[in-house]
């Protein structure tokens, strides 16, 4: 059993870190830097641009369970490596900043940047430009002090979510699920770990009629947690024209994220000699809390001598599922219940299976897979 849970543990690594090397360095650093826009403003920002990633995500995370109505019988093993692409819908790839409740007087669009910027899932072009403006007390006129561009997408249209998992079959038509990776990490993309669990029991040897034939039917409930770290570095400007009174610890800054998963499905399935084919029916519910947590530099003020003075913000963006964010948004369409249907199949050769399905929620989701095991 020790050496299962290693060998899935190495294949999540694998495949989480093939999915995070697709991020951009260049992006992971933008992200940090909106702080420059204020908390109340970095929060709307961080949030329009992240949301494609917290509802794919999440949906991800509550694939890949199953893949027959049948569970595994006493003393029967797999060990599954799944990749579940949620696609974004055109609408989600990009958001117009002029839209988001944008209010901080400091803050302008620069003059010939495009007010439609790409969300996480959008295309790999440089997002809008940003000005930050203060009165200068010497002049008495407005003065740029700062300047930021969003983040640019990742260049394609679906949120990828890898999960590897070992399933072992139990007495009375009951199998369970493992997934667990402990915290790794993935160079410059951060650190990961992860765990989670599901049980599938059988309904069709309750229903008179149904224990001998090839329709199998059952229900399962699982769940998936993912916490997710990565180090960023935002350091105030030195030298003449810039001053800062009181520096704070900037080693604390992190992007910071927790996602769960839990899904309930009803599962119906046919054997067709190797091939089973599934249908299922049921709901996912997924949360999230991430932000940008420790301490940041930015601009505050022109002081009297002309100089920029910096200040320093503490955890300035906090964004949660449930609405209870840094500061109020104006639009929350992050659904955390959502119903689901899929239909699927899977191939069987010898100790090798083939699975791949077709999940319709919030986003459609698809994803496929490869087991080994009896």
């Amino acid at each position: 059993m020790k050496n299962l849970k290693v060998i899935t543990s190495k294949i999540l690594a694998l495949l989480f870190c093939g999915i995070i090397s697709f991020s951009n360095v260049k992006a992971q650093d933008e992200i940090g830097a909106i702080i420059k826009a204020g908390s109340g403003d970095a929060t709307k920002l961080a949030d329009a641009y992240l949301q494609p990633f917290f509802k794919g995500f999440g949906i991800g995370l509550n694939n890949g369970w199953y893949t027959t109505g049948r569970p595994k019988k006493l003393g029967q093993f797999s060990i599954t490596g799944n990749v579940s692409l949620a696609l974004v819908p055109v609408d989600d790839r990009s958001f117009n900043v002029a839209q988001i409740g944008l209010n901080s007087p400091n803050l302008k669009l620069k003059a010939g940047s495009n007010p439609v910027t790409p969300s996480i899932a959008g295309e790999s072009r440089p997002g809008s430009v940003f000005e930050v403006f203060f009165e200068n007390p010497q002049t008495n006129q407005l003065e740029k002090v700062d300047e930021f561009t969003l983040p640019q997408g990742i260049g394609f249209s679906f949120i990828p979510t890898p999960q590897a998992q070992v399933t072992i079959g139990l007495p009375g038509g009951t199998q369970v699920s493992g997934r667990y990776l402990p915290s790794i990490s993935i160079g410059d993309a951060g650190s990961v770990k992860l765990f989670g669990g599901a049980v599938q029991h059988s309904i069709s040897q309750y229903l008179p009629g149904l224990a001998d034939k090839l329709v199998d039917i059952s229900i399962m409930v699982g769940y998936t947690k993912l916490d997710f770290e990565l180090p960023l570095d935002v350091q105030p400007q030195t030298g003449p024209g810039f001053v800062n009174p009181n520096p704070g610890d900037y080693t604390t800054q992190r992007l910071g994220a927790e996602f769960s998963g839990l899904t309930v499905n009803g599962i119906v399935s046919r054997k067709l000699g190797p091939i089973s084919i599934y249908g299922s029916a049921g709901f996912g519910r997924s949360t999230y809390e991430t932000g940008l947590f420790g301490t940041y530099p930015f601009i505050d003020r022109i002081d009297n001598m002309g100089r920029k003075v910096y200040a320093n913000a503490t955890d300035p963006v906090v964004l949660r599922s449930d609405g209870t964010n840094s500061v109020p948004l104006s639009s929350e369409d992050f659904k955390a219940f959502a119903p689901k249907f899929g239909a699927g199949f899977s191939l069987k050769l010898f100790i090798l299976n083939i699975n791949a399905d077709l999940q319709i929620s919030q986003y459609t989701s698809g994803t496929v897979g490869v087991s080994l095991g009896l």
